[in-house]
């Protein structure tokens, strides 16, 4: 598979709310993830645990959107809105 064929398997994935199985089968063991303007999270163990960090907070994603992608050869930084529904539920 090239890098295209790549990256629609994992943003399908993704959409498809399939998170932690799309992580460990795509992500590299050097990935660095960053959101926003943070500070970078380096290696898949932290991202690993950072993700499923995040996974703990959300009961329920009502949506999950691709809105931009951007190429360099073999490296893809994309971005998507995400509307999950957050633990605990306001009162």
């Amino acid at each position: 598979m090239n890098t295209a064929e790549l990256e629609r398997e994992l943003n399908q994935a993704l959409q498809d709310q399939k998170v932690l199985e799309a992580f460990e089968q795509f992500y590299a063991d050097d990935v660095v993830m960053q959101e926003n303007f943070g500070e970078p999270c380096r290696g898949k163990a932290a991202n690993r645990q950072r993700t499923v960090e995040w996974a703990g907070t959300v009961s329920q994603v009502h949506s999950v959107r691709l809105i931009g992608v951007w190429r360099d050869g073999q490296v893809v930084t994309e971005r998507f809105y995400w509307d999950p529904a957050k633990y605990p539920y306001p009162l």
